[in-house]
């Protein structure tokens, strides 16, 4: 397939990086030339005028913090379920499990303090 031998293979193919590379060196150097000669441009102060500015459009919704997007009956619904699964856990006990552990008087007022 080929008619040179592998040296002349490899000298050939390290003649091309070699021009490849010089060529790259003078690109290297013209964009470092363009580069200096690009002065920096210098802000002295920047001026925020609010009061200029108009809104035509506003739109979309704004949530801050926690909300919820239902009816306060579900509401209501999801936080029973949290206190009577707050209070399984301070008891102890749930309607599936053993309910043979009766709670301390110090775990009752607890509950009556938290609800």
């Amino acid at each position: 397939m080929y008619d040179l031998h592998p040296i002349q293979l490899i000298w050939k193919r390290l003649n091309q990086l070699d021009k490849k590379l010089e060529s790259l060196k003078k690109e290297n150097e013209q964009l470092k030339k363009i580069i200096d000669s690009i002065k920096p441009i210098h802000i002295d102060r920047i001026e925020y005028k609010i009061n200029e500015l108009t809104i035509e459009t506003l739109s979309g919704t704004l949530n801050i913090g926690l909300t919820a997007q239902t009816d306060d009956e579900s509401i209501g619904g999801v936080v029973e379920q949290i206190i009577e699964k707050q209070r399984e856990n301070i008891l102890g006990t749930s309607n599936s499990s053993d309910s043979s552990q009766t709670p301390t008087k110090e775990t009752e007022e607890i509950i009556e303090k938290n609800g």
